[in-house]
């Protein structure tokens, strides 16, 4: 019989050959030209000389490879094909494999398709997030992301067009982007996770979009600006909104999204009234390039509430479930969209903030429209303002914003609002 000695000495020829015991069970070495070593059992099987590889030498001991090609003997004493069974077992675990893997669902998917997004630090995460749980709602979120139809996602879009265009379009991009992701990820994987025979929502339809035009009247923001002095909101959105109109209508996801170390609260001496400045970095801003707000003593203020309470993290407004995220944005639209039902105010959201803002800096300020764009970090169009007028213009934006500030100051006691000409 074959010792552990003598298969460890076996010598490589070239040509692959077997080695076997001589008590007639089959059962042996075969080495390979290259000098592989594997235990074999030679059987036969309905008259068919068939051999089984039991394993590799190293990786299974000799007693234990001879106990195996006892075991696949029985089974060929019982009628049974060794060689056959083995193969059938390996198909069904690759069958149950393959759907193992197609048991990705719609919510999966999305879940996958937001996280890449953060993984990549888009701007766009937490929106997209937005629009997909309400696609996962109406998909069924629980279902394979195979199944989905294009009918599924054509009838969803239909429906959500009759009462918004807009929103419409942005669920279609979404979803399509989640699926195309699927698609591309199944490409570079070996386990196929979605396993997505196409792009259900890869057809064109374009709904009518209609521009957003709310805007506050000059009376119903003096109730906003009022309100933030009560109890109408919880004390972070109070914040956030404050700064938002301290800042003449920052973009409300750079406010929420805004860090300790954007702000810096030295002093300057040239400039009076100074309380600091926030710097939002390029990679936070809408055109790429950052921006910078300078700090009138509201809205250095309005962050400073914040440091007791959000002392341990790193966002100004921190989420109230997780200090390691900052508030959502939607919970800031929510907030305005409750205070505007109690105050009778229709069609109100977040957004219409930087809207309002503008229109009341140009209609009531008169602010000159470039200074007005490099306050609000707008793209500049002209030639010589994006190439090769590198100014900050600092001093001037700060004054707009002490004189806008204070307009707002005044707004409460105001029963006829007018416009505040510019001193001489």
């Amino acid at each position: 019989m074959l010792t552990e000695r003598q298969i460890k000495y076996l010598k490589v020829t070239g040509q692959p050959f077997r080695f076997r015991d001589n008590n007639g069970t089959g059962f042996g070495v075969q080495v390979s030209a290259k000098g592989a070593k594997n235990y074999f059992l030679c059987y036969r099987f309905a008259g068919v000389k068939r051999f089984y590889n039991i394993g590799k030498v190293g990786d299974i001991s000799l007693g234990d490879a001879r106990t195996k090609s006892e075991a696949i003997r029985q089974q060929v004493r019982e009628g049974i094909d060794p060689q056959q069974k083995r193969d059938e077992t390996i198909k069904a675990t690759v069958k149950a494999k393959r759907e193992q893997t197609q048991k990705a669902t719609v919510a999966d998917l999305f879940d996958d398709y937001v996280n890449a997004l953060k993984a990549a630090k888009k701007r766009s995460a937490e929106g997209v997030r937005y629009l997909l749980d309400q696609a996962a709602n109406e998909l069924d979120g629980k279902r394979k992301a195979c199944e989905v139809e294009k009918t599924d996602i054509s009838e969803f879009i239909k429906t959500k067009a009759k009462s918004a265009g807009t929103m419409a379009n942005r669920l279609h991009q979404a979803i399509r982007a989640a699926f195309q992701f699927g698609i591309e990820a199944d490409e570079t994987s070996h386990t196929k996770r979605y396993a997505l025979p196409g792009n259900p929502a890869a057809f064109k339809k374009q709904f009518e979009e209609k521009a957003r035009d709310r805007c506050l009247t000059a009376e119903q923001l003096r109730l906003l600006w009022n309100s933030l002095a009560t109890a109408s909101f919880s004390a972070p959105i109070q914040a956030v909104i404050k700064l938002v109109l301290a800042c003449a209508g920052c973009r409300i996801q750079e406010a929420v999204n805004a860090r300790w170390d954007e702000f810096d609260f030295s002093p300057r001496n040239d400039i009076q009234g100074w309380h600091g400045a926030w710097r939002i970095p390029a990679g936070r801003t809408k055109n790429d390039k950052g921006n910078i707000f300078p700090l009138t003593a509201t809205a250095a203020e309005a962050v400073q509430s914040m440091r007791d309470a959000n002392h341990i993290s790193a966002f100004v407004f921190a989420s109230p479930n997780d200090a390691a995220a900052p508030l959502a944005w939607r919970s800031v639209n929510q907030a305005l969209r409750r205070w505007s039902i109690r105050h009778d105010v229709p069609d109100f959201q977040a957004r219409d903030l930087r809207r309002t803002c503008k229109t009341m800096l140009a209609d009531y300020l008169e602010a000159d429209e470039g200074l007005m764009a490099r306050l609000h970090g707008h793209a500049l169009t002209r030639i010589d303002q994006k190439v090769y007028n590198q100014a900050k213009y600092m001093r001037p934006k700060f004054l707009l914003l002490q004189r806008w500030v204070h307009w707002l100051d005044e707004l409460p006691a105001q029963s006829n609002v007018k416009p505040i000409r510019k001193r001489a």
